[in-house]
C-alpha cells in the first residue's frame, strides 16, 4: 500500500497541528488547515497554549510512557471533552530518547493533534457492527481510566469510574489497573461558615440600611418570579412548551432562592487523599485473553497496540450496579480520633513512621560552660513607661 499524499492524510484523520518539543521549549510546530491556504499567524493558537515545554502534561506523559513500552504513542483528551462537543482535540505524542554510554535520557517529544471526530469514524471503521448493538457497549479507555472514545459523547474525558464504577471495581480486581492513594497533608478545605458562637457584634447605624437594602432586593425578586409564573401561565400557547414549564418548575422548587443566596464558606487546612488508577506494566497480561462469561464477566478487555489505551467491550444484558462508583476527585480525610487524642498525635502514631537518632543530641557537651549570654530573660520593672501611664490617667 503506497503512501497518502499530504492533504488526502491530512482530511482523513483530520490532522490540525504537529509539534516537536525539547528542553528548551516548543521548538517546532506547523498547523494545517481545512481550506488547504496559509492563514496569517498559522501555529500561534497552539503555541500560546503550549509553551511550557517540559511541564506540559503530554511531553510528561510521553516520557513515563517509554519506560513502559517504549515505540507507543500517548493519546489523551481535555476532561471537558465532553461539553465540547465536535470541537474536542486528540492529543498524541511519542518521547524519542538519546542513549549514549549504556545510558538514556529523554531528548525530544513529537506529537499532532488531529479531531476526535475523525478518530471515532475510524473507531467505527475498524469494530464494524460490533459496537453498533444495543447490547454491546465499547469504551477505548487510556492507562489512566479516563475515557477516550465512548458510546455517549457527553462521557468523553470523563474517569470511567464515574460512569461504570462496577465494572472498574472489576478491572482492579483482575490486575487491569492499579489503585495507587496519594496524600496531601498542605491541603485546603472550604466548610460553610456557619458556625455561631458568643463573641459580640458591633451594631451600627449602617447595619440597618444594609437590612433594608437587602429586604427591598429580596422582595423585588420575588415579585419578578411570581409575575414570570404569571406571564408564563398567559403566554403557554405562544411559547415553546420546554420554557413554560423550566418558568413553573423554577417557581415551584424556589430554585431562585440559590442565585440570590451567598453560600458563605471559610478556609481550613486539612489532609486530603484521592485515588489514582494505572494500568499494570504487563505487556501480556493474562486478563488480556480471558472472554467473557455471561453476567459473572460481562466485560472483554484487550490492549490497542503501540498506545497507552485499552479496548473494553461491555454486555449491557446483565443489570448495572449504579450504586458502586469510583472517583478520582480527592476527599476530605475524617480522622477517628479518641476522647483524649490530639490530630497531631494521631499522625505521629498512625500516618508517619519515624525512626530516632541512635544518640542523644538533644544537649551538648560543652553547653554548661558557655558564659556569653544576653538578658533576654531577664524581667525589669521600666519606671518610665508606669509614671507615663499615671500622667496620662490622671490628666485625660
Amino acid at each position: 500500500m503506497g503512501l497518502l499524499p499530504r492533504n488526502e492524510f491530512k482530511q482523513r484523520f483530520g490532522i490540525t497541528v504537529a509539534f516537536l518539543a525539547t528542553h528548551s521549549g516548543l521548538t517546532r510546530w506547523q498547523e494545517f488547515h481545512s481550506n488547504m491556504a496559509e492563514e496569517l499567524g498559522a501555529g500561534e493558537t497552539f503555541s500560546e497554549h503550549n509553551n511550557k515545554a517540559v511541564d506540559e502534561v503530554w511531553y510528561k506523559r510521553a516520557v513515563d510512557q517509554h519506560f513502559i513500552r517504549e515505540e507507543s504513542f500517548v493519546y489523551s483528551v481535555p476532561f471537558d471533552a465532553g461539553e465540547t462537543g465536535a470541537q474536542t482535540m486528540v492529543t498524541a505524542s511519542h518521547a524519542i530518547f538519546h542513549t549514549e554510554g549504556g545510558k538514556s535520557a529523554p531528548a525530544a517529544v513529537v506529537g499532532f493533534q488531529f479531531q476526535h471526530t475523525a478518530l471515532l469514524k475510524l473507531f467505527r471503521n475498524i469494530t464494524g457492527n460490533g459496537c453498533l448493538m444495543d447490547d454491546k457497549d465499547c469504551y477505548v479507555l487510556d492507562n489512566n481510566g479516563f475515557i477516550i472514545i465512548s458510546p455517549s459523547r457527553h462521557e468523553t474525558g470523563m474517569f470511567f469510574g464515574e460512569v461504570n464504577g462496577a465494572i472498574m471495581h472489576r478491572l482492579v480486581e483482575e490486575n487491569v489497573f492499579k489503585k495507587v492513594t496519594v496524600y496531601d497533608y498542605q491541603a485546603v478545605c472550604f466548610v460553610p461558615d456557619g458556625e455561631n458562637n458568643c463573641s459580640s457584634k458591633f451594631f451600627s447605624p449602617i447595619i440597618h440600611v444594609l437590612r433594608l437594602f437587602k429586604w427591598l432586593l429580596t422582595t423585588v425578586l420575588w415579585y419578578i418570579v411570581q409575575y414570570t409564573y404569571v406571564a408564563a401561565e398567559f403566554f403557554e400557547p405562544l411559547i415553546d412548551e420546554n420554557m413554560t414549564d423550566y418558568f413553573i418548575n423554577l417557581n415551584k422548587n424556589n430554585e431562585w432562592v440559590k442565585y440570590v443566596t451567598l453560600q458563605r464558606t471559610k478556609l481550613k487546612s486539612c489532609d486530603m487523599q484521592r485515588d489514582l488508577y494505572t494500568l499494570y506494566n504487563e505487556k501480556d497480561n493474562v486478563v488480556y485473553n480471558m472472554t467473557a462469561h455471561g453476567c459473572e464477566r460481562p466485560f472483554v478487555v484487550l490492549p490497542i497496540p503501540a498506545s497507552n489505551l485499552i479496548l473494553l467491550v461491555i454486555d449491557q444484558i446483565c443489570p448495572r450496579d449504579a450504586t458502586h462508583i469510583l472517583t478520582v476527585n480527592p476527599i476530605d480525610i475524617n480522622y477517628q480520633l479518641d476522647a483524649n487524642q490530639t490530630l497531631q498525635c494521631y499522625k505521629r502514631d498512625h500516618e508517619f513512621t519515624r525512626i530516632r537518632p541512635t544518640s542523644c543530641i538533644s544537649k551538648h557537651v560543652n553547653e554548661s560552660f558557655i558564659e556569653l549570654c544576653g538578658s533576654a530573660s531577664s524581667i525589669l520593672v521600666n519606671i518610665f513607661v508606669i509614671i507615663l501611664n499615671l500622667l496620662l490617667y490622671a490628666f485625660l
